[in-house]
């Protein structure tokens, strides 16, 4: 499965399914298909670029639980 790997080392179609499974459909598109972000990149993404990106300021706080959840792995 999918949870015992650390998101850093996500691809961006794992990103992206990742979107999906926490319902931000209409993130894709721009996030892994136009800039192909994986998920190192999706870690280091600040706030004002998440929001520049997507402008889903719910998406910063999943990615930001992401990181709180995986750096107990």
């Amino acid at each position: 499965t999918m949870n015992n790997i650390h998101p850093s080392t996500w691809t961006s179609q794992q990103v992206e399914e990742w979107l999906i499974r926490n319902q931000f459909h209409d993130s894709v598109e721009i996030l892994c298909q136009q800039y192909q972000i994986d998920g190192q990149h999706l870690l280091n993404l600040e706030k004002s670029e998440v929001l520049h990106l997507t402008n889903n300021q719910n998406l910063y706080y999943q990615i930001e639980n992401l990181k709180q959840t995986s750096l107990s792995k």
